[in-house]
């Protein structure tokens, strides 16, 4: 009778622990802070790094569980890293509670520090109690919470507030990423197709064998024009640049995308890429002697450009306009009324090309083309036998980026501009002795030769390199706009054709906008570029991607931020305690116990 009531109640409690344990039970963990009335601010960390497993889940949970604590007549702001919603002080907990059933983990990058300036100022202007805490929730990721920690050791009056960080973060991650998406070489024609390439990034201590999916799109069309999957295995944190076989070469607006098999932290396992290859490339080269520009001429036919040679002096009969890059050679002899056209020219968007030994006034050049860098100096004229050479290369510049295997110091110079002042920041590659050879003007978009490129000054017309680097320059001056690729929350700003509306369709809708007047330009603004993806303006293409760089898990130490004289709670992981596994670990317990009874 005593093993047949133990065997029932050994089953009993066997089949109450199972059921039980489906009903997936929990316990809430109070995290133990202060219950006096008082002005709190919560700053929940929800940049992507967040998104990392459940770091968010777990997050919004301590905010929750962080109010229930909270005296009832105590006021509670809230404000997100991403600074993209907030809630200022209220003593309606509830609707602190609301906003966070709506939130979702942003894409954005940036760090604790402009949440925490913010919460500074609400708590000096705004707050209504003498006992002030801020709260901040996040992964301990090392370069967000530095900045914070920075901060605080500046604060003139640390002891008016009273700052606790929670930690929510996983301590051992992986996590294998995206960092770019190109195209090389990055100006593609027929004569110079180019492949689309990725660059993945293994953030993890062990080996990632990973699957990366290339997409290739005409821009405004559905149907893909190719697409293919490669196989890469990454050691330990290393990088590896994958090369697809998708080629392109045709003139087109295209969009494409690489994609990883995702991983724990999903937003940084797709890159956005859009591509612009001009159809009109219709080049002018304007001259005093149309021998000068002769190879100039075969170089860029040989490119596909279409050439256009006038002499320097029918300027003023010309419509700029229908030129998508300018070549001026020789003399330049302009005066001002010629400059003020080209001036007008670059304004709108254009680019100019200038290759001569011999530039006259140059002061008036600066001034009217409001050029960024001091032409001032002189014409060089090397002697019988001497000649200077190309040296030096910034291989960074777009244009010079595929010559890092490439030989141009071959090629001999005997006569080249020589500036009082070397504008380093500007100079995209040197002759000998540090003398500039290639300048490179931003704003406007100018690049000048410092010597003339004809077979009287110069033998590297007969060189190989110098096909690819004139289709290079007038690839790069042919681009309306050279910026196509932005980060998450930084605003778009894209220059269009007329004062008509543009069609806009982004990653959220779609609408008409009116463009802004710039000077001359006609300029379209985009502001809301929280979520990465593809934005048309009108048959434009611009991509929106995540910053790469808060792929970096990289935890900060607890011991660092104890320093700084900041309460942590490093051993809360959840507000809420699963008891699954304990109930069902009891279950299997009490169903052993069961079953050696009946054996004995």
């Amino acid at each position: 009778q005593l093993k047949e009531v133990l065997l029932l109640i050994l089953r009993t409690l066997f089949i109450f622990f199972l059921l039980f344990s489906l009903t997936r039970p929990y316990i809430k963990k109070n995290i133990g802070l202060p219950k006096d009335v008082a002005s709190n601010i919560i700053i929940l960390d929800d940049s992507y790094s967040m998104a990392y497993g459940t770091n968010f889940k777990q997050a919004v949970g301590v905010v929750k569980n962080l109010i229930e604590q909270s005296h009832k007549n105590s006021e509670i702001a809230i404000i997100l890293s991403s600074l993209h919603r907030q809630k200022e002080f209220t003593k309606n907990h509830e609707t602190i509670k609301t906003l966070l059933d709506s939130l979702t983990v942003s894409y954005s990058d940036r760090t604790l520090s402009e949440a925490f300036d913010k919460s500074l100022d609400w708590m000096t202007n705004q707050a209504t109690y003498n006992a002030k805490n801020i709260y901040i929730i996040t992964d301990l990721q090392k370069h967000a919470i530095e900045a914070v920690l920075a901060k605080i050791k500046n604060l003139k009056r640390p002891a008016d507030f009273r700052i606790t960080v929670i930690d929510v973060g996983t301590k051992n991650t992986n996590n294998a990423l995206l960092s770019k998406v190109y195209l090389n070489p990055n100006f593609p024609s027929p004569n110079f197709p180019s492949r689309l390439y990725a660059s993945v990034k293994n953030q993890s201590l062990q080996s990632e064998n990973r699957k990366i999916f290339f997409k290739l799109w005409i821009a405004n069309q559905e149907s893909l024009v190719d697409a293919q999957e490669k196989e890469i295995t990454l050691n330990p944190i290393e990088e590896k640049i994958v090369m697809s076989d998708i080629s392109i070469e045709e003139p087109a607006v295209y969009r494409a995308s690489a994609m990883l098999t995702n991983d724990a932290l999903s937003y940084d396992d797709q890159y956005y890429f859009s591509v612009h290859i001009a159809k009109n490339n219709k080049i002018l080269l304007l001259t005093d002697n149309a021998g000068d520009v002769k190879y100039v001429e075969k170089a860029l036919k040989a490119s596909l450009f279409e050439t256009e040679i006038n002499d320097i002096r029918s300027l003023a009969k010309l419509n700029l306009k229908n030129y998508s890059a300018i070549g001026l050679f020789g003399s330049l002899k302009l005066n001002d009324a010629d400059l003020r056209r080209i001036a007008n020219y670059l304004l709108a968007g254009g680019g100019v090309f200038v290759a001569s030994s011999e530039i006259v006034s140059p002061a008036n050049w600066q001034k009217i083309l409001n050029l960024e860098i001091d032409l001032s100096g002189k014409q060089s004229v090397i002697g019988a036998g001497g000649f200077v050479s190309i040296q030096e290369i910034d291989y960074q510049h777009p244009i010079m980026e595929i010559f890092k295997d490439a030989n141009l110091s071959t090629a001999k110079f005997y006569a080249y501009w020589d500036l009082n002042t070397v504008p380093h920041q500007n100079v995209i590659a040197y002759f000998s002795f540090n003398k500039p050879f290639l300048i490179h003007n931003q704003n406007p978009k100018v690049i000048f030769a410092l010597s003339n490129l004809d077979v009287k000054h110069t033998d590297f017309v007969f060189k190989a390199t110098f096909v690819p680097l004139l289709h290079r320059i007038f690839s790069y001056l042919s681009l309306p706009n050279i910026k196509t690729n932005y980060l998450v929350d930084e605003p778009i700003i894209w220059q269009v054709a007329s004062a008509l509306p543009v069609r806009i369709k982004t990653p959220y809708n779609e609408y008409l906008q009116t463009p802004i007047q710039d000077n001359t330009k006609y300029l379209i603004k985009i502001n809301n570029t929280e979520k990465p993806g593809f934005y048309h303006i009108g048959e434009s293409v611009i991509t929106v991607n995540v910053n790469y760089e808060e792929s970096d898990l990289t935890r900060i130490s607890v011991s660092e931020i104890k320093k700084s004289g900041v309460e942590i709670i490093d051993e809360f992981q959840s507000p809420i305690r699963e008891l699954t596994n304990l109930l069902l670990w009891l279950a299997i317990i009490f169903f052993i116990f069961e079953m050696l009874v009946l054996i004995i």
